[in-house]
């Protein structure tokens, strides 16, 4: 991996979703200044996910994290459709060439009011996009997005780094 970025992968063969921490702290440098977590976990450990960012945020010393649930990960060292299992990427990214947004009901609108100045000064070459399809505007009133997900977006705008 990169300098400034790191992975780790792990899996519960035996279907405990409670060791993926622990697992990829393991694999995860210590104080390498990262600022930004993702993590992907399989739908059989989406409840664990709560704990899971958690026990990453307070293991990394990473507050800013983004991700969701799929129906498997696909890693270097295999592919987990059956079992709990986890990829996470950290990253060090300079503050004021990167940026976090959060869920918003209407993002056309929203985005450019809160964030056009930063969009302006810095061009951003890259986004990063989490969406929950099933999370839809119910008349007025949207429905809150599912507790075991976020979503962000998130923008670098030098396009030349090597990921």
């Amino acid at each position: 991996m990169s300098a400034g970025f790191a992975c780790a992968i792990a899996d519960a063969a035996a279907g405990e979703a409670g060791g993926l921490a622990a697992a990829c702290l393991a694999q995860l440098p210590q104080s390498d200044g990262a600022n930004l977590g993702i993590v992907y976990v399989t739908e059989s450990a989406a409840a664990a996910l709560p704990r899971l960012v958690g026990a990453l945020a307070t293991g990394t010393g990473i507050t800013t994290w983004a991700g969701g649930v799929g129906l498997g990960i696909c890693a270097p060292g295999g592919e987990f459709y059956d079992r709990p299992a986890a990829a996470v990427l950290t990253a060090s990214l300079p503050e004021e060439r990167s940026r976090v947004f959060a869920a918003t009901d209407d993002p056309a609108a929203d985005l450019p009011r809160e964030h056009a100045r930063w969009i302006e000064a810095t061009q951003p070459a890259l986004a990063l996009v989490h969406a929950d399809p099933r999370w839809r505007a119910r008349s007025s009133t949207p429905a809150p997005p599912p507790a075991h997900f976020s979503s962000a977006a998130w923008y670098r705008t030098n396009a030349r780094t090597r990921w």
